[in-house]
């Protein structure tokens, strides 16, 4: 009868260490992801720090610890705290996805994810749009039980809140720019000078030193929020077409029929 519990014991007491292994890599995990963030948030706060990143890093966050809270609560039959962390995953790679590198393959199956979203949610092609996305992955987060996973939702609302606030200072940028009234001919030579590489596409970084070289006032934060609200065929850069479009927009801000049917 002992050999028989003992027997017993082994595989449970294995099972425990297994667990409870899995249970210290998850905690070293979120502390790492904590870590990242709060030095990305500092960035912020000093300057001219990319908001995308911030996004990435929450979304990666916001993957990580749901994933472990998943398993944990389908061993603990938690069903609706479950669902919730489901659904926060499929959000938070929605947004690991969206702000990746858009000009490589760094995320695996990144660009058809992207067009599966702007087909089916597309909001999330525009700023403010964007911004209620993750105000609402955010929630579901904060609605968890542990300080590890609230502080990843705040980190995300914070995200949300920032897409909505610096999308609008930049939309008013962009209109007082766009008040100048440059020639046609103007945009057309500026596009091409700054299209470095000949491609016939403007990739972020020369979006962002051609809107410099007209003297517009704007933080890279802000020109990521503009680059994202032009509206793209693919995933190579804005073409010709394509920012001129953007350039003669005259509303600031979209409607709410815009906002949800972009």
């Amino acid at each position: 009868l002992n050999m028989e519990e003992g027997s017993e014991t082994t595989p449970l007491k294995t099972a425990a260490d297994t667990a409870k292994a899995a249970a210290d890599t998850a905690k070293e995990v979120g502390k790492q992801a904590q870590h990242h963030i709060q030095n990305a948030i500092g960035a912020v706060k000093n300057g001219n720090a990319s908001i995308r990143f911030m996004a990435l890093l929450a979304g990666v966050a916001l993957v990580v610890d749901s994933t472990w809270g998943l398993l944990t609560n389908i061993v603990r039959l938690h069903w609706a705290h479950a669902i919730m962390n489901f659904y926060a995953i499929v959000m938070g790679a929605a947004a690991v996805s969206m702000e990746s590198d858009e000009e490589g393959e760094a995320v695996p199956y990144a660009r058809y994810v992207r067009y599966v979203l702007a087909i089916n949610v597309g909001m999330v092609r525009n700023v403010t749009g964007r911004g209620i996305f993750y105000c609402i992955a955010a929630s579901f987060e904060l609605l968890m039980q542990d300080i590890r996973s609230k502080i990843i939702g705040l980190v995300m609302l914070a995200v949300g809140i920032a897409y909505i606030v610096f999308g609008h200072h930049a939309a008013a940028k962009m209109k007082d720019i766009r008040n100048k009234n440059f020639p046609p001919r103007v945009i057309r030579r500026k596009f091409h000078q700054f299209d470095i590489n000949e491609n016939g596409y403007l990739s972020f970084k020369e979006f962002y030193a051609l809107l410099r070289d007209l003297d517009m006032d704007i933080s890279l934060r802000e020109a990521e929020l503009l680059f994202i609200s032009v509206e793209k065929s693919g995933d190579i850069g804005i073409s010709l077409e394509e920012f001129q479009y953007f350039w003669e927009k005259t509303d600031g801000l979209p409607s709410l029929d815009e906002l949800f049917n972009p």
